[in-house]
């Protein structure tokens, strides 16, 4: 039996980039390893604890929950209330629903992280991939390495977010589309509305893709594209899926935008990015992507003809910059990391038209000018800090030992949100426990999802006692490392209560806590049965 030649052909391709996908899951895993990532608790962002609990109430619910039949709502709120972190709704469900799935049957931390160093290669992969239409093998490599290297995609393959796999569905999705592009056909349609839906349903500004279609027919001048009807067919799973989510979480996601008018946030913005792109690329790669974009849009002005995945890309590198100047969501380094693989495109298109210039035809000096292009801005970067979060361990370990038989194993801690996060995620980790955690910020006080319209709970001792006595809190814990602005009344009132009220708690001997680029100390004590008068 004969195999085609094209299938034969497709097959080999397919096994070149799992290869090279291998080459790159090993690269970022190692990388992932050098900093500390496996020995650190979740304290790397404020956020990052919340992908972590809510990851694993998924995928406790696939394999406790959906066999018994268990409301998926109940279960979830039930989850929250023994571990307040879960953030399902405020983000969508497909970051959760992939790491989750990863999850049932490796429950445990290293699985968590291993998702994160295989997000991070994939993106690699992707951009290797892409860069194979533009550029000969080594300058290929030279990119997608530069990509795992760079200290802004090293940082956040260490700590579990969403963006690396957000980038993934980006990427994949601007493939799609310039296959469609290409060639017409529904299946490049309908896999960029798959695609599409999958980067919103990760995360919320993956809505930036609608924006791509339009701008890549307006660049390229494929107008003839607006009357095929297998255009028309890429919304589809969107409004199937994404959008009926998007718009039942759009008042509860909301309430995480930091900025109260676009004005405002766009005063924030106007200063920030540019001066992160400066902190996370460098003068050298600006000079480059800057001249690798002006090629570019030349050719567009001057009417030649532009190939359907270089506009797509410009389309997509438009869009993100749309969305981030639009959505007022917060101003982080992080929202750069979408535009990381289309800088480093642009500037290896920028500085290989030099060497071009400079030395027609020479490749080896193209390639010599990309390696060290790229070797320049991965020496000027700030080096990557370990992450090494520590100490909320040692409190669990000493609240299951001091325990009584009968007692609820419960805490409350009072901390900022990296170290509430780090010991809510580890007890979540903890199956042999059924833990329950009481988030400082959210009982012993009240504030909106990111902190505003703040209120203390609890003014004296006596109430705050009460309180402890009457939820069946078995230990308190203060965690003194945690930046000055978390150290809020309810705060103060709680360890001021644990230093000094010998009839409410009984002391343990403070431990040491690596917090956010701090030390400190964390006192955490028992709470003693009310005495009978």
């Amino acid at each position: 039996m004969n195999v085609k030649p094209e299938l034969t052909s497709k097959n080999q391709a397919a096994a070149v980039i799992f290869a090279v996908g291998i080459l790159f899951f090993a690269l970022t895993f190692l990388l992932q390893r050098s900093t500390g990532t496996y020995e650190s608790e979740f304290a790397g962002h404020p956020d990052e604890a919340a992908h972590v609990v809510t990851s694993l109430m998924v995928r406790d619910y696939m394999v406790e929950g959906l066999p018994k039949g268990k409301h998926p709502m109940r279960y979830a709120e039930d989850y929250y209330e023994r571990l307040p972190k879960v953030a399902l709704g405020h983000y969508p469900p497909g970051f959760y629903a992939i790491v989750g799935a990863a999850l049932v049957p490796f429950r445990s931390a290293t699985t968590i992280l291993v998702m994160s160093a295989l997000f991070s290669a994939v993106a690699a992969t992707l951009l290797w991939l892409i860069a194979t239409k533009f550029f000969n093998h080594p300058i290929t490599f030279i990119i997608a390495i530069a990509f795992c290297l760079l200290p802004l995609i090293r940082e956040f393959t260490a700590i579990v977010m969403s963006d690396l796999l957000l980038t993934c569905f980006l990427l994949g999705a601007t493939l799609a589309w310039s296959k469609f592009m290409r060639d017409g056909k529904l299946s490049g349609s309908i896999a960029f509305g798959v695609l599409a839906a999958a980067a919103i349903l990760t995360k919320g500004s993956g809505i930036l893709l609608a924006a791509l279609p339009p701008l890549a027919i307006l660049i390229s001048r494929r107008f003839d594209l607006l009357k095929n009807w297998r255009l028309w067919m890429a919304p589809i799973p969107v409004v199937l899926t994404a959008a009926p989510w998007t718009a039942l979480t759009l008042g509860i996601s909301s309430e995480g935008w930091v900025f109260e008018s676009l004005s405002e946030y766009l005063a924030a913005a106007a200063v920030f990015f540019p001066a992160a792109f400066i902190k996370e690329f460098g003068y050298t790669i600006l000079v480059f992507t800057t001249i690798g974009i002006g090629y570019f849009f030349k050719r567009v002005f001057s009417k030649h003809t532009i190939d359907p995945l270089a506009s797509a890309l410009a389309a997509l590198g438009i869009s993100v910059a749309l969305c981030y100047t639009l959505i007022p969501s917060g101003i982080e380094e992080r929202y750069l990391i979408p535009l990381v693989p289309l800088v480093l495109l642009a500037a290896a298109f920028g500085v290989t038209k030099i060497a071009g210039l400079i030395n027609k035809g020479n490749t080896t000096v193209a390639i010599a000018a990309v390696f060290l292009m790229f070797a320049i801005m991965i020496a000027e970067r700030h080096q990557v800090d370990p992450k090494n979060y520590s100490g909320m361990e040692q409190v669990l370990t000493v609240t299951k030992a001091s325990l009584q038989p009968v007692q609820q194993p419960s805490i409350l801690i009072s901390s900022g949100p990296r170290g509430e996060g780090a010991l809510i995620a580890l007890a979540a980790l903890d199956k042999g426990t059924n833990w329950h955690i009481y988030r400082g910020s959210k009982s012993l006080a009240t504030s909106d999802w990111i902190g505003r319209d703040y209120q203390s709970e609890f003014d004296t001792p006596e109430k705050l006692a009460s309180y402890l006595r009457n939820e069946k809190i078995a230990f308190v814990v203060a965690d003194d490392s945690t930046a000055e602005k978390w150290k809020l009344p309810h705060y103060k009132l709680l360890l001021n209560s644990i230093l000094n009220d010998q009839s409410t708690f009984e002391p343990f001997k403070p431990s040491h806590f690596i917090g956010y680029k701090r030390d400190g100390e964390i006192f955490y004590a028992k709470v003693l049965p009310e005495v009978s008068q």
